[in-house]
């Protein structure tokens, strides 16, 4: 076989395989390049260990503050996720402290708050000693209302206080009044007064839309042993 005879099919394959490359070049690099492009992140930007403040000018003594170690802000639905977030409440008659492991707000004023969610109330009003009225509640998921003052659950919460520990599924609270509204399976152990020695103990599993005043607790005389 002749030296031309062997270039010639060797040849023709070169000029196949660069026909075949010129046919699919754009596919060939489409590949390429979808599995070199890093996934972009679900969110629009982050920030780490922040704190934002929210306030009335027309009420300068009433403000709120979150502080988060992470927060993540989607521009899509205007949506922020947070972890480990801290909400202070501060009004003239006292201070409500918020804490949670993760949380999402939901426009301007809807805060969803889950995982060991624990709400601190104390007040101070005249004619109270110090703690009197400082309340407790722990629970595993809630959502806050900021316009309203307005909190809403549909877990198990448990609120304790310095009178008693009660204990119900669901509530609606309103922390600019200090009333607690139970919704289902209230139990509680009330102590009147320092003195009293055997407490008042409510166990109406059947009972909803009880209504609690977090200032001066009255159980109902039918529930008294």
């Amino acid at each position: 076989m002749t030296l031309s005879k062997v270039r010639t099919p060797l040849f023709a394959l070169i000029l196949a395989l660069l026909a075949l490359w010129l046919i699919n070049p754009q596919n060939t690099f489409q590949e390429t390049a979808e599995s070199q492009t890093p996934q972009l992140p679900a969110y629009s930007w982050k920030i780490i260990d922040s704190t934002s403040w929210q306030f009335d000018r027309t009420q300068p003594n009433k403000q709120m503050t979150l502080q988060t170690t992470e927060l993540k802000y989607r521009e899509s639905d205007q949506t922020s996720q947070f972890s480990q977030p801290i909400i202070r409440l501060t009004q003239d008659d006292g201070l409500t402290v918020i804490t949670s492991d993760q949380g999402e707000s939901v426009g301007e004023n809807l805060i969803q708050l889950s995982g060991h969610v624990v709400i601190q109330q104390s007040t101070s009003q005249k004619g109270q000693k110090s703690g009197d009225s400082d309340s407790t509640l722990h629970t595993e998921h809630i959502t806050y209302n900021a316009k309203q003052g307005r909190l809403h659950s549909e877990d198990k919460v448990t609120l304790k206080q310095t009178l008693g520990t009660t204990t119900a599924k669901g509530l609606d609270a309103n922390l600019q009044t200090g009333t607690v509204h139970f919704l289902s399976d209230v139990k509680g152990i009330y102590h009147l007064n320092s003195e009293q020695k055997a407490p008042y103990n409510i166990q109406d599993k059947t009972q909803t839309n009880l209504q609690v005043d977090t200032q001066a607790i009255e159980p109902k005389q039918d529930n008294i042993p």
